[in-house]
């Protein structure tokens, strides 16, 4: 069994229960995403959700959205929050740390698990994550993670973060990415789709098993996977 640790809502998203991938994370983009993944993560099929705001899409905020944010995760305490994080190539890199920020501090006033989305803008992320301290959120989902060993290292040492690779980022199979997975913690490791079609994550466990031949790798990956989607309360 697998579990996908960052997925997106799509017109295949109630085939989960024909394919290996037991459990999957949901993840919004936009606030007109939240409802429309609060149903799907209820039909009890193997979706659980997340809601936030990308920083591609921080155009589309409407006034007051923390609050109905924070209201319906309080509501639905099942759910994560995601996709959040910063862009260095998207405008309004200002705009998207303010909302960043305010997404996590409801991430550790509630403490539920954060899907980060990160390109470009690791060390603003950093600076971020070292501003909270130990206030942050117990599972952070790096995902589709393709930056630095010593960025990693820093993630994972210092603020406890799970990685998650993608079929985007091992499909250069190259050495860099291959280090990368090498260096990752056993225990930190997670797999994703990154798409609607969650079983695009076994191609990733299976590029790992590769690199990391350890016997039991892909049932510690899902092991991981499922302590990160329901905030630890799966064991």
């Amino acid at each position: 069994m697998y579990i996908d640790a960052h997925c997106h809502i799509g017109e295949n998203m109630q085939e989960l229960n024909k394919t290996s991938v037991k459990f999957a994370l949901v993840n919004s983009a936009t606030e007109y995403d939240w409802q429309k993944i609060i149903k799907l993560s209820k039909l009890n099929i193997g979706f659980v959700g997340a809601i936030g705001f990308h920083p591609w899409y921080i155009k589309d905020l409407k006034k007051g959205w923390q609050n109905r944010l924070k209201e319906l995760l309080i509501e639905n305490p099942e759910l994560s929050i995601g996709e959040i994080g910063l862009d260095k190539y998207k405008p309004d890199i200002d705009m998207q740390e303010q909302v960043f920020i305010e997404q996590l501090n409801i991430a550790c006033e509630l403490q539920r698990t954060v899907s980060l989305h990160c390109v470009g803008a690791w060390d603003k992320v950093l600076q971020v994550f070292k501003s909270f301290q130990k206030r942050l959120p117990k599972y952070i989902i790096c995902h589709s993670f393709n930056g630095s060993l010593d960025i990693l290292n820093k993630l994972v040492k210092n603020y406890g973060s799970y990685i998650s690779y993608s079929p985007m980022v091992i499909k250069s199979e190259s050495d860099k990415v291959k280090n990368l997975i090498k260096e990752t913690p056993k225990d930190k490791l997670l797999i994703e789709s990154d798409s609607s079609d969650t079983s695009l994550c076994l191609q990733v466990a299976d590029f790992i098993a590769t690199i990391r031949p350890e016997e039991d790798i892909k049932n510690q990956i899902y092991k991981n996977g499922l302590l990160v989607i329901r905030n630890g309360q799966i064991a």
